[in-house]
């Protein structure tokens, strides 16, 4: 059975995508390949190359290295969220490690073929989205592997079927049991938490409601359209009592997932 890896890169964006791999720092040591002995070979490198570090912070360092360049393998799954828009970009590896001399930043490389891209993270449980916020730069992903797995089935072939297919892999948990997330990673839970709540706990017409009630929050007169017929534009919004003034604001809304 293969694994499933989470990546976190806070440092590359889009051509992680455009040029087909995962990647990860430390491009000070080298190339890994050559450093032996293991875990210990390359806590000594990190010793090394920074002897004023704590030797947890050096076991944790060596252990990322280890994992990148020897525990994850071709056809293992990798989970990376991606932080520019919030999304999740899962792929499968197909490559050995590989260290690029010639990329500026990031030269600890491992080719992956991208299998779905920008998803939405409302797709995933809010215990699954929990597991990926690990501190870890990388990490294995164990107790919810099978929802990620599930997104890269044949069978997802649209955000609509991809959403239905993972969902059947959540198992009924009490709430209670849902590992609650690090204090680092609160602000991005509680993201998660309201996006899901305006996708799933409102119908289409009721986020217009929303909406407009959003902008009445923030000093403008606002309405919602007519349900249907009404040429596109949801919420008309401006900003003195009467409407005769510029500017008039025309929102349209969209309600869903999916990038539009």
């Amino acid at each position: 059975m293969r694994n499933v890896w989470g990546i976190h890169n806070d440092t590359l964006t889009s051509e992680l995508v455009d040029e087909g791999f995962a990647s990860i720092g430390w491009d000070d040591v080298g190339d890994l390949r050559k450093v032996p002995g293991g875990r210990e070979g390359l806590k000594a490198k990190l010793n090394e190359m920074l002897p004023d570090s704590k030797p947890r912070a050096i076991a944790g360092w060596a252990g990322i290295l280890l994992r990148f360049r020897d525990e994850i393998q071709q056809g293992d799954v990798i989970v990376a969220p991606y932080k520019p828009d919030s999304t999740i970009n899962i792929g499968v590896v197909t490559g050995d490690y590989e260290f690029d001399e010639t990329a500026e930043v990031h030269q600890h490389r491992r080719r992956v073929r991208w299998e779905q891209v920008g998803l939405s993270r409302t797709i995933f449980s809010q215990a699954a989205l929990y597991e990926i916020g690990s501190f870890l730069t990388v990490f294995r992903v164990r107790e919810h592997a099978s929802e990620f797995l599930a997104a890269i089935s044949q069978e997802a072939e649209s955000v609509e079927q991809t959403t239905e297919i993972v969902e059947k892999t959540v198992p009924d948990v009490e709430e209670e049991t849902i590992q609650e997330p690090r204090a680092s990673r609160i602000e991005r839970h509680t993201r998660d938490f309201v996006k899901e709540t305006l996708y799933e706990d409102l119908t289409p017409h009721d986020f217009e409601e929303f909406i407009a009630d959003l902008l009445k929050s923030l000093g403008y007169q606002a309405r919602v359209t007519q349900y249907s017929q009404d040429g596109g534009i949801d919420v008309i919004a401006h900003r003195d009592l009467l409407g005769v003034e510029p500017p008039l604001i025309k929102v349209q809304c969209k309600h869903q997932v999916g990038t539009i």
